[in-house]
């Protein structure tokens, strides 16, 4: 399997934060994000400086782009925990659209990239790193799991807004923007 499909089959795997955000309910959540996050920071600080820890460190080898191991080894991680806690606490007074906002970001970006780097032909003028394709191939995804805490027609436009953002350049950290732009739009309606 290839880097970047084992990257994304991660970050897909954050889609099963919502059901324990609407399981465990806001403070528990927020909860487990602020240690998430503390930890993760933890383990990439060690990490960067040579300390090796068990199954984690072998995962951030076979998973962590070159580019980005050296700067900030798990930033993918760290910058999802930290839209995601974001979304709760913005969103706190609708956990559905928290909820949603997440699973946006998990199953939307994820699925992007497997899509773009698969089927890519069209690129996105703004963002030439970016397709057409890869943004279909995360909006149907994202559609169909914000659909679950939302009702249809807040998560067309929650994932559209979500996917848009998705698609800005890369200096701005996707992580962060996909859930807040998403979920602001889906406060909004």
């Amino acid at each position: 399997m290839d880097l970047e499909t084992k990257r994304q089959l991660i970050h897909m795997s954050g889609g099963v934060f919502p059901f324990y955000v609407f399981y465990v309910g806001l403070f528990a959540s927020v909860s487990t994000f602020l240690f998430l996050i503390i930890a993760a920071l933890i383990i990439s600080y060690g990490y960067k400086n040579g300390v090796r820890f068990p199954i984690i460190s072998e995962i951030v080898d076979s998973t962590e782009r070159a580019s980005v191991i050296d700067k900030f080894p798990g930033k993918g991680t760290i910058t999802f925990f930290i839209g995601s806690l974001f979304a709760l606490l913005l969103f706190r007074s609708n956990i559905n659209i928290a909820c949603a906002a997440i699973i946006i970001l998990a199953l939307g970006d994820s699925f992007s990239t497997l899509a773009g780097k698969r089927y890519g032909r069209h690129k996105i003028v703004y963002s030439p790193e970016k397709s057409i394709e890869g943004t279909i191939g995360g909006f149907i995804p994202a559609f169909i799991g914000a659909a679950i805490f939302v009702s249809p027609q807040i998560a067309i436009v929650g994932a559209i807004v979500g996917m848009a953002a998705e698609t800005l350049p890369a200096k701005i950290e996707d992580n962060i923007i996909i859930p807040l732009a998403a979920g602001l739009v889906m406060f909004l309606l």
